[in-house]
């Protein structure tokens, strides 16, 4: 269940992001990068809890969540970024 609600937050993120901006291709391939390394890394974490090591769950949120939520972010600020100076030149 948890990944079904997973996957309606992401296809829902993914598609208001397309229809509000537009995006080139490198932005598709940071956001898809940084959305899968945040999705491996919520099952890492998930795993080490299960398997009682917490200390290793910190590390792999640290290790591998902190570069994925940076790609992420760099894919949702970048659109809008480049649409507001695109604007402002126009005007």
């Amino acid at each position: 269940m948890l990944w079904l609600l997973v996957g309606i937050i992401i296809g829902g993120g993914a598609i208001w992001l397309i229809a509000k901006t537009r995006i080139v291709w490198y932005q598709y391939v940071l956001g898809i990068l940084g959305v899968a390394l945040l999705l491996f890394t919520l099952q890492n974490y998930l795993g080490f809890l299960a398997e009682m090591e917490g200390h290793a769950a910190g590390f792999s949120l640290l290790i591998m969540g902190l570069p994925g939520l940076v790609l992420a972010l760099l894919a949702v600020v970048l659109p809008r970024l480049l649409n507001q100076r695109k604007s402002n030149n126009a005007d």
